[in-house]
């Protein structure tokens, strides 16, 4: 087994941690360089870098816990990283537009309280803070909602093939029945003339030899017959054709009617089942 193989069923793991690593470096390392408004801004913006490993337990945990470093004017780093989870998580709009309230008041109530700003410079405020709150939020939903669309077209398509499958399987049972149903009209005609014929010479002859062979004559006729239809799926399965069991009974039935027939035991492989190792049987007949 090479290198690569014996690490690749870690692989996956490896990604997801650098991924976790990286989901809460980046903001840690955009607060970092942020101008801290408040002395305890910082530690209130970290504090919530911190907590986003919570997203994966419950979304809204994440978002609840950078509330302070919004407050403090740091926290969007995290805040942008845990709405993303919660459009993700969320998959639902309705579902996603409370948590949004949340962010947007804790980042506008503190400007608010601490600066005096006219009415349109707070409408372009809130403006600004409930895009930059809806954006990662709306990214996330429709990441979730195209990872749907992708599995429901991959369940169709697993349906088209499996009723394209079905109709094929139909289409070949159709040509069986109907190629089953003209053999035994056709032969099934000839067999029915076979057996009528030897009930009128039956029926014509005082000879018992003559009588004899007739009669069975007629039960071969109506037992190439039973067995056509059983071998066509015509009957309802209690009369089945002959096997390698009923050798002996066809060997009798032929020297009943003036065959001389006899069974054979060859070591030649045969093309009827048998049991693995043995010699294979048949019948032979000598004119």
């Amino acid at each position: 087994m090479t290198l690569l193989g014996r690490f690749a069923p870690l692989l996956p793991v490896a990604r997801r941690g650098l991924v976790e690593v990286a989901a809460v470096a980046i903001p840690a390392t955009a607060v970092l360089l942020g101008i801290a408004p408040f002395e305890w801004s910082v530690v209130a913006a970290l504090t919530a870098c911190a907590l986003l490993p919570l997203r994966h337990v419950w979304p809204p945990l994440a978002v609840l816990g950078g509330v302070w470093g919004l407050v403090g004017g740091l926290g969007w780093p995290p805040i942008v990283v845990a709405l993303y989870s919660l459009g993700r998580r969320c998959g639902r709009t309705a579902c996603l537009v409370p948590w949004l309230a949340v962010p947007c008041v804790a980042s506008v109530t503190p400007v608010l309280v601490t600066q005096d700003m006219e009415w349109h410079q707070i409408v372009l405020m809130i403006a600004f803070v409930v895009l930059y709150a809806a954006a990662p939020a709306v990214m996330g939903l429709l990441v979730s909602t195209r990872a749907r669309l992708t599995e429901s077209l991959r369940q169709l398509e697993l349906a088209r093939e499996e009723a394209l499958a079905a109709s094929r399987e139909a289409a070949r049972a159709q040509e069986r029945a109907r190629i089953g149903r003209e053999i035994h009209d056709s032969v099934g005609h000839h067999a029915t003339l076979i057996a009528v014929a030897p009930a009128a010479i039956v029926a014509s002859t005082h000879e018992d030899e003559t009588r004899r062979a007739a009669e069975q004559l007629r039960t071969l006729a109506k037992r190439a017959l039973a067995e056509m239809r059983a071998a066509l799926g015509l009957l309802d399965g209690r009369e089945q054709a002959a096997g390698l069991t009923e050798i002996a009974a066809l060997v009798a039935g032929s020297r009943a009617a003036g065959v001389d027939a006899s069974s054979c035991t060859t070591a030649t492989p045969a093309t009827s089942p048998r049991a693995p190792g043995g010699p294979s049987t048949g019948w032979c007949r000598s004119r």
